[in-house]
């Protein structure tokens, strides 16, 4: 292909179509030099420029895609980042409140457990102040 251009086609098959004895060789080749050659050319070339043209654009349409796509992904995780924070967030609360409500308890239980003995401890005291006023004997329990 780089050897000779299309001048020296034209002239190499001319002359191949000659030696063949093939008289008519222009109604199977067409001249470079004719205006109609040169304008199927220029008209090749601008098909050629037009598809390159659309391929580029579909490519930027891809990309653009493909960015809004990943943009999208972003924001997904994002979303996805901030659930996770507002969960463990929760979670904690959840937790210290847990937590907060077993020392209540305990506290709780403790206090009622002191009242009790203060009670149980009263009623052991009236009852042997009251055998001491009956005259009986005195016995604990």
């Amino acid at each position: 292909g780089g050897l000779y251009g299309q001048q020296q086609r034209h002239a190499m098959l001319s002359r191949a179509f000659e030696l063949l004895n093939i008289k008519d060789a222009a109604a199977y080749l067409a001249d470079p030099n004719s205006p109609e050659f040169q304008q199927m050319q220029q008209q090749q070339q601008e098909m050629q420029q037009m598809e390159q043209q659309r391929q580029e654009q579909m490519q930027m349409e891809q990309v653009e895609f493909q960015a809004e796509m990943l943009q999208r992904q972003v924001s997904v995780q994002e979303g996805q980042l901030e659930l996770d924070i507002l969960k463990e967030q929760n979670r904690s609360v959840i937790e210290r409140d847990k937590q907060e409500h077993q020392e209540e308890t305990e506290d709780s239980r403790l206090l009622m457990d002191a009242e009790k003995m203060k009670h149980q401890m009263a009623m052991d005291e009236a009852e042997l102040m009251l055998e001491k006023t009956q005259n009986r004997n005195v016995s604990i329990g």
